[in-house]
């Protein structure tokens, strides 16, 4: 179970609990890749579950200054094999 919440996402495996900290309000969708798709703050990318049973958000923006500072993000639109992300001044699109 993935929840959002304003500290981030918080996941629950029917056992223990794990918290990603995501900045900013986030936003989470599932898509057909079996991905969970986050948006935040100059944040967008997907949950990544680590070899120890431990989660991981991964940025798709990480290392990519051009976007370094793209705002608040609204909920990830998967749409076929595509999942798009959504700012205040632009759409960038995901091949999935």
């Amino acid at each position: 179970m993935f929840i959002a919440n304003l500290d981030g996402i918080l996941i629950y495996d029917g056992a223990y609990w794990d918290a990603i900290p995501i900045n900013g309000i986030p936003y989470v969708t599932y898509a057909p890749d079996h991905r969970v798709y986050v948006t935040g703050y100059n944040f967008f990318g997907y949950i990544e579950q680590l070899s120890l049973g431990h989660y991981e958000g991964y940025n798709l923006l990480k290392g990519k200054t051009r976007f370094s500072n793209v705002g608040d993000l609204k909920k990830p639109i998967v749409y076929k094999d595509f999942v798009f992300f959504v700012s205040e001044s632009s759409v960038y699109a995901y091949d999935m």
